[in-house]
């Protein structure tokens, strides 16, 4: 003869927990999520990725610009809408070949990846993970 167990407080609390974490994370992209994508599509449709480039072009060839303020081609994007005067920039190479250009907070961050022209091979393949191609040698990030 068999026993039957009753299950004790700690086991249904894994449980619930388990069923809270596969319904929360099989949902879809979050409304920021979203939003973000709209952005990025709203950036492609109204810019040109070339563009990007050549604004950014001193920032590629001198170091101490990465603390000027950055031109109003690259703010005015609607990828940095939400946050305009807080747009940052950081080399993401040691040759400032390639620059991630950025807005968010401690949770997530978003915005561009440009590599200067001829340099795209120097993003590597752990960088491009998180970011979503816009033309040869241009990204979207998202932070998520």
């Amino acid at each position: 003869m068999s026993t039957h167990k009753i299950p004790t407080r700690y086991s249904m609390a894994v449980v619930s927990l388990a069923v809270l974490m596969f319904i929360g994370f099989g949902c879809g992209p979050s409304e920021f999520q979203k939003h973000l994508y709209q952005r990025m599509d709203d950036t492609r449709k109204k810019h040109r990725a070339v563009d990007i480039q050549a604004a950014l072009v001193p920032y590629f060839t001198d170091e101490r610009m990465l603390t000027m303020p950055l031109p109003i081609e690259i703010t005015s994007l609607p990828i940095f809408a939400d946050d305009p005067v807080d747009v940052r920039i950081t080399p993401m190479t040691t040759n400032n070949s390639v620059l991630m250009v950025f807005v968010g907070s401690g949770f997530n961050h978003w915005g561009i990846v440009v590599a200067r022209p001829g340099h795209d091979s120097e993003i590597s393949r752990k960088q491009r993970k998180g970011l979503t191609p816009w033309e040869d040698g241009v990204y979207f990030y998202d932070g998520e």
